[in-house]
């Protein structure tokens, strides 16, 4: 889909897991907007099938289109081996995650 996907298992402490799944949130995040050619900030674009996160500069095929107001937000897991999700927005700037209400159903995009 254009991003980073890390799946790990590892007998490790409930505090060591959370530490993990929040360094593999933030750099998933971080994919979904980081030109995969240059480290330039970029978008997700599909060409032939295929999903990349290209810069201007590198892109290639159509840009895909974000519901309006959720650019750089990403549906995360919140705990390793469980399926409570959240929606949480990236900051490119200062490199962090804030968690966001989910897009409604019914939002225009």
């Amino acid at each position: 889909m254009g991003i980073l996907r890390v799946d790990w298992a590892g007998d490790v402490s409930d505090g060591t897991a959370a530490k993990i799944l929040e360094a593999v949130n933030l750099a998933t995040a971080r994919s979904s907007c980081t030109c995969e050619i240059c480290g330039a900030e970029g978008g997700r674009y599909i060409d032939r099938g295929w999903f990349a996160t290209r810069c201007d500069q590198h892109a290639a095929g159509d840009r895909v289109p974000n519901r309006p107001g959720f650019e750089n937000v990403r549906r995360l897991r919140r705990w390793h081996g469980q399926a409570d999700m959240y929606y949480a927005h990236y900051d490119r700037t200062a490199d962090t995650l804030t968690e966001v209400s989910p897009p409604s159903a019914n939002s225009e995009g």
